[in-house]
């Protein structure tokens, strides 16, 4: 498994790493489909902030051809348990692709595996399911992340991987 690391001189550097302005710079690489998963940016370590991290689950999604009337969910489950479906904020539009976003704080909500849909006010849904693999990350395993901001550098990946902070 590839990790990207961190160098990390307080807590504050836990995260989150990302943000709307950051994802939007990353949003015209990775956009192909009419609904993608934009960004995901979490950290889900289930020790109830022991080592002075939070848990923190953020995911974006980039709509092209957007319309006005169009509603972004994610739709996912906790342990092969699909119940989970949360309804995604617009938070900025850019000629024709809106960026949408959802923020969870408790573990508890957390999705371990997902699928964004796109629903358009015909009643057609598209779904952006990681090409019939779904999206998975791990509980209690700390950092996942498509890309990482820091300093105004944004560094993208192609798919969501392990982050390692290390403390010094």
């Amino acid at each position: 498994m590839k990790f990207f690391y961190i160098l990390a001189m307080s807590t504050k550097l836990f995260g989150p790493f990302l943000d709307d302005k950051a994802v939007l710079a990353t949003v015209h690489q990775y956009t192909t489909a009419i609904v993608s998963l934009a960004a995901l940016d979490c950290n889900w370590t289930d020790d109830g902030g022991e080592n002075g991290e939070k848990d923190y689950f953020n995911l974006w999604a980039a709509v092209s051809f957007y319309e006005k009337t169009d509603r972004v969910f994610l739709q996912g489950g906790r342990f092969s348990n699909w119940n989970v479906e949360y309804e995604l904020k617009l938070v900025s539009t850019e000629k024709n692709i809106g960026l949408y976003r959802i923020s969870l704080n408790s573990a508890s909500e957390f999705p371990n595996e997902f699928v964004i849909r796109l629903e358009r006010e015909n009643g057609e849904c598209i779904y952006d399911n990681n090409n019939l693999r779904n999206y998975y990350i791990e509980r209690g395993r700390g950092h996942f992340a498509t890309a990482i901001s820091q300093d105004g550098n944004v560094f993208s990946f192609e798919s969501i991987i392990p982050i390692k902070v290390l403390n010094y």
